[in-house]
C-alpha cells in the first residue's frame, strides 16, 4: 500500500471507529433585522426622545438610555445615548431619533360599602375610593445612515398598562382589592417599566440575529479529502479547509470534495467562494442526488447572505 492510500486508510479507520460518519459542520450568519442596517456599522448614536404628549419626568432621556442598553446588550456595537454630537466629537454611523406619545388616565370614583355598628346592626353606608390607572405609552424611532445622510426606516412599539390587572394592586399578600389607590402603583413608577419593555423590542428589530445551521460533510476517495473529513471532525476548521482545497485541485470531478469545500468556505464566512462550489456539486451530479439537492438548498439560503 503506497503512503496516500496508508493515510487515507487511517483516516478512514479513525472516522468508522468514531462510529457517526462524517462530521457534522456549523453554520453561523448575521441575519439583519426589520431595518437594512450596513454590516459596518458600529457607532451608533441615539439622542434624549421627545415627548409629544402626557408627563415628562426626564423620560425622553431614559428612553433613550435604556434604548442604548439594550442595543449593546444584544449587539457588539458601541452605543451613546446622548444629545447631537459633530462628527468631530465622536464618530457615528447610525443616529437613532424619535418620540413618545405617553397618556395616563385615572379613573378616580367612590362606591357605596355597607358598614357596621358595633351591635352588629347595619349602619349608614361609607363612601370607599376606588383607582384604576390605564397608561399606554407609544415609542416611534427613526434610524438614520449617517454617513448616507439617509434614513433606513421607522420603527413603532407600544406597551399598555392596566392596574386592574397589575398583582402589586392587590397588596403585599395578593389578599386586598385591585383598585384601592393606596396600592396601585404611580404612574412614574409604570412608565419606566414600559420604556424598559419598549426598549427590549426596539433592539430586537434593530439588531442582526444569529442563524446557525448544521451541515454534514460527505463522504469522499480523495487521500486529501480524508484527512480534511478528519481534520473537520477534530474541529479545525481551517486545516479542513485547507485539506480540501488541495483536494479540489487534485480532484476537480469529486463532488463529495466540492460540496465539502463548500460547506466549509460557508462556515469560513465566504459565501460567494460556497455558492461557486455548491453549483460545481449540483453540475458533477445533476439534481436528483441528495448531496447536489442540499447544495440547492444552501445556494437558495447563501442568496440573503451575498451583497446585492
Amino acid at each position: 500500500m503506497n503512503r496516500p492510500a496508508w493515510k487515507a486508510a487511517v483516516a478512514a479507520l479513525a472516522l468508522a471507529m468514531a462510529g457517526c460518519g462524517p462530521p457534522v459542520v456549523h453554520v453561523q450568519h448575521q441575519v439583519g433585522g426589520a431595518l437594512a442596517i450596513p454590516p459596518q456599522a458600529r457607532h451608533v448614536l441615539i439622542e434624549p426622545l421627545e415627548v409629544r404628549t402626557g408627563p415628562n419626568d426626564g423620560y425622553g432621556l431614559l428612553a433613550a438610555q435604556l434604548l442604548a442598553k439594550e442595543i449593546r446588550r444584544q449587539t457588539p456595537w458601541e452605543v451613546t445615548a446622548a444629545p447631537a454630537v459633530t462628527a468631530s466629537q465622536a464618530p457615528v454611523d447610525l443616529r437613532l431619533t424619535g418620540t413618545l406619545l405617553i397618556d395616563v388616565q385615572e379613573e378616580a370614583t367612590t362606591q357605596p360599602v355597607d358598614s357596621f355598628e358595633p351591635t352588629g346592626q347595619a349602619g349608614q353606608p361609607q363612601a370607599q375610593a376606588v383607582l384604576a390607572r390605564l397608561i399606554w405609552v407609544r415609542q416611534v424611532v427613526t434610524v438614520t445612515d449617517v454617513k448616507r445622510g439617509a434614513a433606513l426606516g421607522t420603527l413603532q412599539t407600544q406597551e399598555q398598562y392596566d392596574s386592574r390587572k397589575d398583582g402589586r394592586s392587590y397588596g403585599r399578600l395578593g389578599l386586598g382589592r385591585p383598585d384601592d389607590p393606596s396600592a396601585v402603583p404611580p404612574a412614574r413608577q409604570i412608565v419606566p417599566e414600559l420604556l424598559a419593555r419598549l426598549a427590549d423590542t426596539t433592539a430586537g428589530m434593530i439588531a442582526p440575529q444569529t442563524a446557525r445551521v448544521d451541515i454534514r460533510l460527505r463522504e469522499t476517495a480523495s487521500p486529501l479529502g480524508r484527512q480534511g473529513l478528519e481534520a473537520a471532525g477534530r474541529d479545525r476548521l481551517d486545516d479542513a479547509r485547507t485539506y480540501f482545497e488541495a483536494a479540489m485541485r487534485d480532484s476537480p470531478s469529486d463532488p463529495a470534495v466540492a460540496f465539502d469545500l463548500a460547506v466549509l468556505q460557508e462556515a469560513a464566512g465566504e459565501p460567494e467562494a460556497a455558492r461557486e462550489h455548491y453549483l460545481l456539486t449540483i453540475k458533477l451530479l445533476g439534481r436528483d442526488d441528495a448531496a447536489a439537492r442540499a447544495g440547492a438548498d444552501r445556494c437558495a439560503a447563501l442568496s440573503q447572505y451575498m451583497p446585492p
